[in-house]
């Protein structure tokens, strides 16, 4: 009862000049906030905060129609899985009079004991297949258990019915079962529950697969090998009860690779790239002697000579530089498995020779920290670790006399006669550039044994291809044969003729790809290709003369073939003939002329001098200890050193062609 009555019953207007709602129950935000005040600032702050109020609210209603399709779309989604799993069980369950519970883990057990029920028609198992793969999901259980349970029944079909799964439409499903099984693999492997325990089964399921499509299961290699690679680095941590063995885990690694297929150099490639390259293989599967034996090494080797540059670019970054080490050492055992005893006694192929030194260049400054790090384990301040002894021990190996001095002798003997050999063949300038690469990265990985590997590497010849009936070969050395292979560059022809034409090549490659001068038209990767040709006959000539008198300098003949009957000492035989000095000499002047004249213009392009360039392939001062990571280093020394001379240091650059000049004015 109002306490002032004046005979008007209408309830008195509440007045609210705060402009707040009193109603605690109102709706959130408000309709209408107005500011304090009037005016034209306080109307476009009203406009502006009723935008945002209703394109939040259309933002908010877009964001349910999302959820709401979502949640529609699982829900149907699961359902019509629900209904699918609901008919394959009935129609197993039709089929064998009682299949196992799928949904009950227990189940697993019952698994094993009860033989599986063959399909009795080929288009029954076909159908099956299908509606199982429409379904099936990586981390549910019973999908698991369902899987499992008709690879059992689909290989004693197979055996009953073996013309099916050979083409059509079953090459394509089989093609999905197995992807959806290595996708159940690697989920499994990191589940503590119940499909961890379907692990072997699922690796025969793949085995059994790779056996009927074999060209299909190599163009997945590249997963294949992942998830096989997850699996070995994970075998100690699998769930207690996974009845996985070692020998299983190797059977499916071989599975892939012993069918001879279009797609074989593929999956050899990608086993190199995923699983060659797990540190210490033999702690995870105990030895790695059966997997080296069942192998083709030729295979392997071809897949790595083709698509190096492919496994380099895909393992370039420095977090990379075990991978790519482990990958060498493998490689290398598998050679020496492959040859047995006689892999020290036989020099090195071309195909192994591009692959080590490639990734070997790749790991140089690296391994060659490490090996110091040997020889200096009683430096307590030192902070290097030593090389694992299983890569030590490959990497090692490789410093062989009889491989070194038989290097050359895996070249082809054919068409090296006296005036073949002048005009050398493109194919064996590319030969030459792959013993050099060799050549020159073992020297920078092992400074300290630089000298006996330039007396191995000139002790080496090649068989010229001359040789009669009931007389022995003929041959050329390697000062000769590298001799040859460098006068017939673009590069020595171009500096020969004229020194002007020096600086362009000494410089990196213009983006434009624009050539100054007569400078020949090659790309980044042939001249550094070509510069290291050069720089190991400049090498290799500089200490063929300190251990050469006048009387066998001055006794080059004609012939760059020896005699095999005459008993002549093999420097003599390694003289070079006084006509090709000169044409040297010509060379050395104009290349030493252009390094000192614009040596200014060499320093604004190269970046400050390093021992990690070039001149460490043959320095055997050793490397200076430093707080800074290997990998900080690798990156630094990519665009350091002489860019045009495949990084060459210039100082050391000059101090090998002055002092091989030197030598030759002095023999005059």
């Amino acid at each position: 009862m109002f306490q002032s009555f004046t005979g008007n019953s209408r309830r008195p207007r509440q007045v609210n000049l705060s402009s707040r709602n009193p109603n605690p129950f109102a709706a959130f935000p408000s309709a209408r906030k107005v500011p304090h005040g009037a005016g034209p600032q306080n109307t476009l702050a009203i406009a502006q905060q009723e935008r945002i109020l209703r394109q939040q609210e259309r933002e908010r209603l877009g964001a349910s129609r999302i959820i709401q399709r979502t949640w529609r779309g699982y829900r149907s989604r699961k359902i019509t899985r629900s209904n699918w799993r609901a008919e394959w069980d009935a129609v197993e369950q039709q089929r064998t009079g009682g299949p196992p519970l799928f949904e009950n883990v227990a189940e697993y057990e019952n698994l094993e004991l009860r033989p599986p029920v063959p399909y009795s028609t080929a288009g029954e198992c076909l159908s099956q297949l299908r509606l199982l793969l429409h379904f099936v999901e990586t981390r549910n259980e019973g999908d698991v258990f369902r899987l499992v349970y008709f690879s059992k029944a689909f290989e004693k079909t197979l055996v009953e019915i073996p013309t099916i799964a050979t083409e059509g439409e079953w090459t394509t499903l089989l093609l999905r079962l197995a992807k959806v099984t290595l996708r159940v693999l690697r989920a499994s492997a990191t589940s503590s529950s119940g499909p961890a325990l379907s692990i072997g089964h699922l690796l025969r399921l793949l085995i059994f697969l790779t056996g009927l499509i074999p060209k299909q299961m190599a163009r997945i290699a590249d997963e294949y090998y992942s998830v096989l690679a997850f699996l070995t680095q994970n075998i100690g941590h699998l769930p207690k009860g996974t009845n996985v063995s070692r020998d299983s885990l190797v059977e499916s690694v071989l599975a892939l690779l012993r069918p001879i297929t279009s797609e074989t150099l593929s999956a050899y490639e990608w086993f190199a790239r995923k699983y060659l390259t797990i540190p210490d293989l033999e702690g995870y599967l105990g030895t790695i002697e059966d997997l080296a034996t069942n192998i083709n090494y030729k295979l392997l080797a071809s897949a790595l000579d083709t698509h190096i540059s492919q496994v380099i670019q895909s393992l370039q970054s420095p977090d990379d530089v075990d991978a790519r080490l482990w990958l060498l050492a493998y490689f290398i055992f598998f050679h020496r498995h492959a040859f047995g005893g006689d892999a020290a006694q036989q020099a090195p192929d071309l195909e192994f020779a591009k692959v080590v030194s490639t990734l070997l260049n790749s790991t140089a400054l690296y391994v060659s920290r490490r090996l110091e790090a040997e020889d200096a384990m009683e430096n307590q301040l030192s902070e290097k670790s030593p090389l694992h002894p299983f890569v030590r021990d490959q990497v090692v190996s490789l410093v062989n006399q009889h491989s070194i001095t038989g290097l050359l002798t895996q070249l082809p003997s054919s068409h090296r006669s006296q005036g073949a050999l002048a005009d050398t063949q493109s194919d064996e300038s590319d030969e030459a550039k792959i013993l050099a690469t060799y050549a020159l990265t073992l020297l920078r990985v092992f400074p300290r044994r630089g000298d006996d590997i330039r007396m191995w590497l000139y002790l080496g010849s090649v068989s010229s291809g001359d040789q009669r009936p009931g007389q022995p070969s003929s041959r050329i050395p390697a000062i000769k044969y590298f001799w040859q292979a460098s006068r017939s560059t673009k590069i020595f022809d171009t500096i020969s003729q004229d020194s002007n034409n020096v600086l362009p090549l000494l410089k990196p490659v213009p983006s434009d790809d624009s050539q100054s001068g007569k400078s020949p038209h090659l790309s980044q990767q042939e001249r550094e290709q070509e510069w290291t040709i050069i720089l190991l006959f400049l090498e290799l000539y500089t200490f063929v003369l300190k251990v050469m008198d006048d009387d066998e300098f001055f006794s080059g003949g004609s012939s760059f073939v020896s005699t095999p009957r005459a008993r002549v000492s093999w420097t003599k035989e390694s003289a070079l003939p006084l006509r090709d000095i000169k044409d040297m000499t010509v060379f050395l002047k104009n290349l030493a002329f252009t390094l000192y004249w614009n040596a200014a213009d060499l320093n604004e392009t190269g970046a400050p001098q390093d021992t990690s360039g070039i001149g460490s392939y043959f320095s055997s001062a050793p490397l200076p200890d430093s707080t800074i990571s290997i990998k900080d280093i690798e990156l630094r020394n990519k665009d350091k050193g002489l860019p045009g001379v495949t990084g060459i240091p210039l100082d050391y650059f000059k101090g090998l062609v002055t002092g091989l000049l030197r030598m030759i004015h002095e023999r005059e």
